[in-house]
């Protein structure tokens, strides 16, 4: 649309678009918190659209989204890759869905641990639901087995599960009383794995029912999660033993303690760098550790935001829960280097993104967030992310809004928003190799929509080599009251 002229004419041309007083955006505030630090990943959140959700389990669905569970709002959430969330309720009040896998059949299925069911959602958002048959078997950890199954564990029936695909369960004991079996997963020896954190073991089933259990060495350690690693091998995290265990499908188990004291890791998955990935709850981090055993830890940017449930997405991408502060994460891994542009390349994001999408490609990316509004909601902020050049660049952003001020295009500088006919086409940030944006910087804090008046409020985002602005990357996007 605009590639055909220059980012300075191009301006030009906006000028008559708006006038607007900053006065009238009181909460507009310029909040320029930059992270100084390069990170070897990017972490995004997007807000759940229901209060108090705490969302817990997440897997990838067979349709490219993402699902979850919601304690406590009673819905199972399913997100695109650029954060659009749906929720959907599930018919059983107060039934506490707590785990979530993609199933054999093309569906997701999910434990319910209030409502004593396994329930079964399709893509399309379809729930029917099947009763566990011990009473209050409290069924939490499931995964889709080798045999075409689903299998659950029953924290406190001291149970493993198997369900068919057409409602059928099978119930099986673990030998150790009072064992509390929590997480699960399908094992690359064809069997399915288990921890038990009651009995400090990890337990390993055959699809035949055969149940074998093995000591964690770390006493008390309350293993949680468990996943298949790509060294063939299975690892689980302990959560009051601060370590990450790895056991092979002989049983032999490794530990590795975790830099951050009391970390209290939770969930854990296989990664797509080959690495595996975890969550820590108590030092609200991203946890990863190479099959050899080094660990690298990412904070996680909300703080107190108890990281519960992570797993790779459809984009390559990690994504997690975050139980206490109601959003859902993701984190981009090497986002990669972008190019300095060396054309003039303009790109209109069609569909806005709540958070910031940040890629090495800037086809791609979509580095302006508007906040839970492109969601549909009311409530507007404006976040900014970029990542890292291969050679120093200027960043320009500019505002328009016709509704408030037809006859000026207004631009960020270094000391705040002025209008172009003041203050000319300057960089809001020079000279920069990019990655200060890791988390993306909060331009505007959350503000009601029903504070302005209605019409069409576009941004632009503009990088350009340092000190030239005859070539550039061009990025639009806007919302309308």
């Amino acid at each position: 649309m605009f590639g055909k002229s220059s980012f300075a004419r191009l301006l030009g041309r906006l000028l008559a678009q708006i006038r607007l007083v900053l006065i009238c955006f009181p909460m507009l505030a310029l909040v320029l918190v930059m992270a100084q630090t390069a990170s070897a990943v990017t972490i995004n959140e997007f807000p759940v659209l229901t209060g108090n959700a705490f969302p817990g389990g997440i897997t990838s669905g067979p349709d490219g989204n993402l699902w979850f569970t919601e304690y406590g709002a009673n819905n199972i959430g399913r997100t695109t890759t650029a954060g659009v969330i749906t929720e959907f309720g599930v018919p059983t009040p107060h039934s506490v869905p707590v785990e979530i896998t993609s199933g054999p059949d093309g569906n997701l299925w999910f434990t319910e641990q209030g409502g004593n069911n396994i329930g079964r959602i399709t893509t399309a958002g379809v729930i029917t639901e099947f009763g566990v048959p011990t009473p209050g078997g409290y069924p939490v950890g499931i995964t889709s087995g080798p045999d075409g199954n689903l299998w659950f564990t029953e924290v406190h029936a001291n149970n493993i599960g198997r369900i068919s695909t057409t409602g059928v369960i099978t119930e099986f004991g673990v030998p150790t009383p009072g064992s509390v079996p929590v997480g699960i997963t399908s094992g690359p020896d064809g069997n399915l794995w288990f921890t038990e954190q009651g009995g400090n073991n990890i337990g390993r089933i055959t699809t035949a029912g055969v149940i074998t259990e093995f000591g964690v060495p770390t006493a008390d350690s309350d293993p949680e999660d468990i996943t298949s690693g790509p060294d063939g091998n299975l690892w689980f995290t302990e959560q009051n033993g601060n370590t990450i265990g790895k056991i092979t499908t002989a049983g032999v188990i490794t530990e590795f303690v975790i830099p951050t004291l009391g970390s209290y890791p939770s969930g854990i998955t296989s990664g797509p760098d080959g690495n595996l990935w975890f969550t820590e709850q108590g030092g609200n981090n991203i946890g990863n550790i190479t099959p050899s055993g080094i660990i690298a830890e990412f904070g996680v940017p909300t703080t107190e935001s108890l990281p519960a449930e992570i797993t790779t997405g459809p984009d390559g991408n990690l994504w997690f829960t975050e139980f206490n502060t109601n959003n859902i994460g993701q984190v981009i891994v090497n986002a990669g280097i972008i190019p300095v542009p060396t054309g003039q390349e303009s790109f209109v994001i069609e569909r806005s993104v709540i958070t910031p999408i940040i890629s090495s490609v800037p086809a791609d990316a979509s580095p302006i967030g508007l906040g839970s509004v492109a969601a549909g909601d009311s409530l507007f902020s404006l976040l900014i992310g970029l990542g890292k050049y291969s050679a120093p660049v200027d960043i320009y952003f500019a505002l328009a809004a016709p509704a408030i001020d037809p006859a000026n295009i207004y631009i960020l500088t270094p000391t705040g928003f002025q209008s172009i006919a003041q203050a000319g086409v300057v960089p809001w940030v020079s000279d920069t190799l990019g990655n200060i944006y890791v988390p993306p910087v909060l331009l505007f804090e959350d503000f009601s929509l029903s504070l302005i008046p209605p019409g069409t409020y576009t941004f632009y985002l503009a990088v350009a080599p340092a000190g030239s602005i005859s070539t550039y990357y061009l990025w639009q996007t806007s919302f309308t009251r």
